[in-house]
């Protein structure tokens, strides 16, 4: 199986249903006259899913950060602490945000994802989680996390990560939003996302773009991003290939 995906920007998506190819599932179209597209369906590749992308600039307006910070301080009533790492997640709350990532299906999600039959076969714990924070540092790649606790139960709901590739902290981008299903309604996206953006800024003060990647069905944080300020750039078509199954290669020699 061959997983492959197509940017386009947002000026590419003008014009009627007859220039727009859907995908086998969710919202959104990419347009027919991009030649990606078109080598895509040439060579056999189905369209699957589609993302939508936008960005951010960066700093965030501190009176903007303000009001943010406010109305998600309203919404959870002190019911909530937030806690920051950066690169390597703290041993205490490595188990717990090893259950997060597993609870996946279960949760408001954002990021680069996979698609929902790969992300079924990924099993995370402390060790995968070790492993993946020891890949990222050995490529130069920082990762800033804020993470929400339930004070009553002492639990792990909901992080929010951005990553700050080694050549370029000017652009970074946005990856997991997790919220646990029970603890919506409470403004805990909003509540880490501000969080995680100002210290974002305090850490790499060069960042000066964000980018974030969301499945237009995703209306929760679509909205939550609408108000830090991102705008639509564009959208990911995500496309799939199956090869056929040519068997075990027999060789022999004398």
């Amino acid at each position: 199986m061959i997983m492959v995906d197509t940017n386009h920007p947002a000026e590419s998506l003008r014009g009627g249903a007859e220039g727009q190819l859907v995908p086998g599932s969710g919202l959104g179209f990419v347009p027919l006259a991009s030649r990606e597209v078109d080598f895509a369906r040439r060579t056999g590749y189905t369209l699957q899913h589609i993302e939508q992308f936008s960005s951010c600039a960066l700093p965030l307006d501190s009176k903007l950060v303000a009001e943010l910070e406010a109305e998600a301080e309203d919404a959870n009533a002190g019911r909530y602490q937030v806690h920051h790492w950066t690169d390597r997640c703290p041993q205490q709350w490595l188990e717990a945000v090893a259950a997060l990532e597993n609870a996946a299906g279960e949760v408001v999600s954002e990021g680069n994802e996979a698609p929902e039959a790969e992300q079924q076969q990924l099993v995370f714990d402390a060790g995968v989680l070790r492993q993946a924070e020891d890949a990222a540092v050995a490529q130069g790649r920082r990762t800033v996390v804020t993470a929400v606790e339930h004070v009553a139960s002492g639990r792990i709901v909901g992080l929010t990560t951005i990553g700050v590739l080694a050549q370029r902290q000017d652009v970074v981008f946005q990856d997991d939003t997790i919220v646990l299903q029970e603890h919506r309604g409470n403004k805990l996206g909003l509540l880490i996302k501000v969080a995680n953006m100002q210290r974002l800024s305090e850490q790499f003060p060069d960042a000066r773009v964000i980018y974030t990647w969301n499945a237009p069905e995703n209306r929760y944080l679509l909205t939550v991003n609408k108000q830090l300020g991102f705008t639509t750039a564009g959208v990911t078509g995500l496309w799939q290939k199956e090869l056929p199954n040519m068997g075990p290669r027999v060789t022999s020699s004398e």
